[in-house]
């Protein structure tokens, strides 16, 4: 009926004796009325609001009203809903969530600086801007835990790596000699102490690795991998990771299997100039990549075969 209601069905069950089933049932209705996302109506206090939040308006369990009106929580939207805020010239370019009422969404501001939201299950406020931070592109996130997010990018000075550890405010990692340049389009973690960022610089592509210690390490250029943009990794588990992107002859799809490189997997000379953007697996034998080319959208599909 509504966002913040659950009807509940309980069910206990016995045997008293061979032959015989006994069964209490109770049926209830639970409702969050710590929710602030109301839907109110007019009377004596003024206008309704959206966001139960103005204190001079109905906030409390008096239900004296003066005039017809009536408080309420609001129904199940049939389409996707818009949130705002007081920031139009932001470009949000990913969201993560550890839970439902746990989300991060990252992206740049038009007036420089990182774009942080976070998502309490009510509300997506804004983290307050680090000028430690500066001019900075936030491309991908990933949330391992609630205390344990990661969040790359890129800005004048070279990559950008960003930690979450449940707060007050994300940690950026010093910037390594060994990265200049870079730019990072995207991170997936299968552990706490395992995760991958790829993205690419003027030589090349780059794939960076996380397994707990003080730094990120870059993996060693491939040379069969030349000029190379990498858009996404996606892992299905520990040791079996894909990358999807593109470069001047095609569609680039890597995949690493726990082996000492990322193997690229062989150029479809059916899709020529393709640019792959993102990928998805349900299985190691089950996924999926997009992107586009001079004909029109590109749909990849992976079911284990030798392409």
């Amino acid at each position: 009926v509504d966002l913040r209601r659950h009807n509940v069905d309980v069910r206990v069950s016995w045997s008293p004796r061979a032959g015989v089933t006994n069964e209490a049932r109770r049926l209830t209705r639970l409702t969050n009325w710590d929710s602030k996302r109301w839907l109110q109506t007019d009377w004596s206090g003024g206008a309704g609001q959206v966001n139960w939040l103005v204190s001079n308006r109905f906030d409390s369990g008096d239900l004296n009203f003066s005039t017809v009106g009536e408080v309420r929580l609001p129904s199940v939207p049939t389409t996707w809903s818009q949130f705002s805020h007081t920031l139009p010239s932001s470009n949000l370019s990913d969201v993560h969530c550890s839970s439902s009422n746990d989300c991060f969404a990252v992206g740049s501001a038009g007036i420089g600086g990182e774009m942080i939201f976070h998502w309490d299950g009510n509300m997506w406020t804004r983290l307050t801007a680090q000028p430690t931070i500066p001019n900075v592109n936030i491309n991908s996130v990933f949330c391992v835990a609630s205390n344990n997010c990661w969040a790359v990018g890129n800005n004048s000075a070279g990559e950008t790596i960003l930690r979450w550890q449940g707060g007050p405010a994300w940690t950026r990692l010093t910037i390594s000699a060994l990265i200049p340049n870079v730019n990072l389009n995207s991170v997936f973690c299968t552990a706490s102490n395992n995760c991958w960022a790829v993205g690419n610089n003027s030589s090349g592509e780059t794939i960076l690795r996380w397994q707990g210690g003080p730094t990120w390490v870059r993996q060693p250029i491939n040379s069969a991998i030349p000029d190379t943009i990498l858009n996404e990794v996606y892992c299905v588990s520990a040791d079996d990771c894909w990358i999807v992107g593109n470069n001047g002859n095609g569609e680039t799809i890597l995949r690493w299997q726990g082996g000492p490189t990322w193997v690229r997997q062989p150029i479809i000379s059916t899709i020529p100039n393709t640019n792959l953007n993102d990928i998805f697996c349900f299985a190691s034998n089950n996924c999926w990549a997009v992107g586009n080319n001079s004909g029109g959208e590109t749909i990849l599909r992976w079911q284990g075969g030798p392409t």
